[in-house]
C-alpha cells in the first residue's frame, strides 16, 4: 500500500574467480609475508539467493524495514592453504559441497522534528546484520570446516545527519563496527588446537563530514575519516599476533 512493501524474490547469480585468483603464477605478498599461488582449475561459483524484506514508510525520507536472506554457493572460491617443506603457501580452491549464508537486517531512518520543532533538518539511521555462514573446504591432509573467509557475524552502522537547505548548511557523523571475522586462513592440521586461523578483531570506527554553502557555486567541506584511529588487531587462538594503526585523514575541499 501507500505506507507498506512486502518484496520477495529468489534469483541466481555466479560469481568468477579473479585474475589473482586463477591465474597460474606465484607472487609474493609483503603483508602476509607468504606466497600466494593462482590456481587455474578453479569453477566459477554458482549462487542462489533468496530475500524477504518488509518496508514501512512512516513520512517521507523514513523508513524502518526488516529483511532476511538465504544464499546457498555451490563451488565458493575461497583462501586456503598449500604447505610446502619449508614454509606454506596461500592458494585458492573451491568448497567441498555446499556452502552457507543466511541472516537478517534491521533498518531504520528516522527524522527527529516529532520531539521539538528545532530538530527538523536532523535524522537518525540505524543498519543492523546479523549473519551465519558455513563452509568446507579441503586442505591437504584434513578437511576444514568455519565460517566464510572474511565474513562477519554481525555489523552494526549508526548515523547522525543535519541538513538545512536554508543556510546551505549539512552535517553527517557515522559510525561503524563489525564482528570478528576470518582475516587469514591457517593449516589446520598443522596445529593442536581447534581453530587456528587469524580473525581479525572488532573495531571501531567513526566519520564526519560538514559542508556549508558559500556561494551559488562554492562549498565548503571539511572531512574527517577514522577519527578515533581505533587499533587493528588480529588474533590466533585469543592471542595477539599483529597490530596497526591506519592514522585519521583529515580533508578540506
Amino acid at each position: 500500500n501507500n505506507k507498506m512493501n512486502l518484496r520477495a524474490s529468489a534469483t541466481q547469480t555466479l560469481a568468477r574467480p579473479s585474475l589473482r585468483e586463477y591465474a597460474p603464477f606465484t607472487f609474493y605478498d609483503f603483508l602476509f609475508q607468504s606466497n600466494v599461488k593462482g590456481n587455474p582449475n578453479l569453477k566459477r561459483a554458482l549462487i542462489q539467493n533468496y530475500d524477504l524484506r518488509y518496508e514501512w514508510f512512516t513520512n517521507p525520507g523514513e523508513i524502518f524495514s526488516v529483511s532476511a536472506f538465504y544464499k546457498i554457493f555451490d563451488n565458493a572460491i575461497e583462501e586456503t592453504i598449500l604447505p610446502t617443506s619449508s614454509e606454506y603457501d596461500r592458494t585458492f580452491t573451491n568448497a567441498q559441497g555446499k556452502a552457507y549464508n543466511y541472516g537478517i537486517e534491521l533498518e531504520a531512518r528516522k527524522n527527529l522534528g516529532f520531539l521539538a520543532d528545532f530538530l527538523s533538518y536532523l535524522s537518525v539511521n540505524a543498519n543492523l546484520s546479523l549473519i551465519k555462514s558455513e563452509i568446507t573446504v579441503q586442505q591437504v591432509a584434513k578437511k576444514d570446516t568455519r565460517p566464510m573467509w572474511g565474513q562477519s557475524p554481525y555489523s552494526i552502522n549508526l548515523g547522525l545527519y543535519y541538513f538545512n537547505p536554508e543556510i546551505g548548511t549539512s552535517f553527517n557523523l557515522a559510525y561503524n563496527t563489525y564482528g570478528k571475522r576470518i582475516i587469514q586462513v591457517a593449516d589446520v592440521a598443522a596445529y593442536s588446537f581447534a581453530n587456528p586461523h587469524i580473525y581479525e578483531m572488532p573495531r571501531n570506527m567513526v566519520d564526519i563530514s560538514l559542508s556549508q554553502k558559500l556561494f551559488e557555486f562554492v562549498n565548503l567541506k571539511l572531512s574527517v575519516k577514522n577519527l578515533l584511529n581505533d587499533e587493528l588487531v588480529w588474533e590466533q587462538n585469543g592471542k595477539q599476533v599483529a597490530t596497526n594503526l591506519y592514522g585519521t585523514n583529515y580533508n578540506l575541499s
